[in-house]
């Protein structure tokens, strides 16, 4: 029995169903929990922790130095932000020197002799520097001289903690907007403002080629002229790029590892060892060890074999049309082959069920350089030249929402201590030079006729 008040709106496919109405509110409701959580703990801290935190900061700006004397010193247990604290404190005497007047000891009073901890012990070991009958630096109100203090330091991470709430209301504020624009515009709306972009990019591309509807722009082609052909194909997947994002991950990760594992390693130091959470990060420190192993041996190889760049006479390319280029490898390695191939891909994108899937085949392969065993030296880049035809009957490139048919020039290398590697740069090849223009001839009208 199908239900008459959808409360959800479901989506089967490409598909959306239920009530769209009830799906903005409840998607709205979702990002104003968010607004409203991070604005209670961002008012809540305001007023509990940073108010009286700066107010304590601004008034111990205004103390002044001297030197006092302590006579005795314990933990004092109170409510602090995060729950019970213990607050090492010092019962001390402040010492009062005049110029017409000896040296003198005021009565004691209680000073804090350092920032408050949510364990006990870590309390107590503050309180081990100060040794009862010795003198020690403090400050001193000279409003009140009664108000002592034996530090200066304060809390830093509380500011930190005004990132969290903060970023959930922006987290809401966001997700309120995008919701609110998007809730007019249907699917088939954004369908065809995504193909009305798509054919002014192609109406409007720069690089002078007769581009129509589904054939790539070749811009970032001719943009980047070679040193022995005419012009050097992009890569497809650059190396830097991988490295650079694996070292940033690397970096934060082993970071997070450490933070943790000094902690840990104070825990032990003081005779408390947590083994529940050392259990829990062993994984976090195998993945950060895998992770420096996995850079370096990226990194090595990156250094160790080079670059590898490929040239070409022409571009883009026509069916039935020969072609010289050209491959570049610099490094210092040996290897046991290298070859440079023509390969044309055909590439689906396609919903199944609530998942996109992306399949890829090949459908043509055609080797254009066979290189046999030799070696790269840094002295000396290796270079081959080499030709090649595009066949008569080759679909041209095209690349639409869902379909793309792709054609690239690939570099594989077996190195003798590397691992196999391969490098694809991206071409374009047109249709027929009669079709091309044919396509771009209008249709006669009635009128012409």
């Amino acid at each position: 029995m199908r239900s008459r008040f959808r409360l959800w709106l479901k989506k089967r496919g490409a598909r959306r169903s239920g009530s769209p109405r009830t799906a903005l509110a409840a998607e709205l409701l979702y990002h104003v929990v968010f607004v409203g959580v991070g604005a209670v703990a961002l008012w809540l801290h305001v007023q509990n922790v940073l108010i009286p935190h700066w107010v304590l900061r601004s008034e111990l700006a205004e103390y002044q130095p001297s030197v006092c004397r302590v006579v005795q010193k314990k933990c004092q247990p109170q409510q602090g932000p995060t729950g019970l604290e213990h607050q090492p404190e010092c019962q001390v005497q402040l010492r009062q020197e005049g110029p017409l007047q000896p040296t003198s000891w005021l009565p004691p009073v209680w000073a804090m002799a350092d920032e408050p901890s949510p364990n006990r012990a870590d309390a107590e070991q503050s309180l081990e520097r100060f040794e009862v009958g010795a003198e020690h630096p403090c400050w001193f109100d000279p409003d009140n001289p009664q108000t002592v203090t034996l530090t200066q330091h304060r809390r830093w991470w509380i500011w930190l903690v005004t990132l969290i709430p903060f970023s959930l209301m922006v987290l809401g504020v966001v997700g309120m907007v995008r919701s609110l624009m998007s809730a007019g515009v249907s699917p088939e709306r954004r369908q065809s403002v995504a193909q009305r972009a798509g054919r002014w990019e192609a109406a409007f591309g720069s690089s002078g080629s007769p581009v129509g509807t589904g054939l790539p722009d070749t811009s970032q082609v001719t943009d980047s002229p070679g040193v022995r052909q005419r012009y050097r194909l992009p890569s497809l997947g650059d190396p830097g790029w991988r490295i650079a994002t694996l070292a940033t991950i690397c970096v934060a990760w082993n970071l997070l590892v450490v933070f943790f594992m000094t902690g840990l390693g104070i825990e032990f130091w003081m005779g408390r060892p947590q083994w529940a959470l050392s259990l829990a990060i062993a994984p976090l420190a195998i993945g950060g060890v895998y992770m420096v192993a996995l850079l370096y041996h990226e990194a090595r190889s990156s250094t160790g074999i080079g670059l590898t760049s490929v040239e070409v006479s022409d571009h883009p390319f026509y069916p039935g049309g020969r072609y010289r280029g050209l491959m570049m490898q610099t490094g210092q390695f040996k290897f046991r082959a290298l070859s440079v191939a023509l390969i044309c891909e055909e590439i689906a994108t396609f919903c199944e069920g609530t998942d996109t899937r992306t399949s890829v085949e090949e459908v043509f392969r055609q080797v254009v350089l066979q290189e046999p065993r030799s070696e790269v030296s840094t002295s000396k880049p290796l270079e081959r030249e080499f030709g090649f035809e595009i066949p008569v009957g080759a679909m041209h490139s095209f690349k639409a929402p869902h379909n793309e048919v792709r054609w690239s020039l690939e570099v594989r290398v077996t190195p003798l201590r590397w691992p196999p590697f391969r490098r694809s740069y991206l071409v374009c090849v047109y249709p027929a030079r009669q079709e091309a223009a044919a396509a771009a001839e209008p249709p006669l009208t009635t009128a012409d006729r």
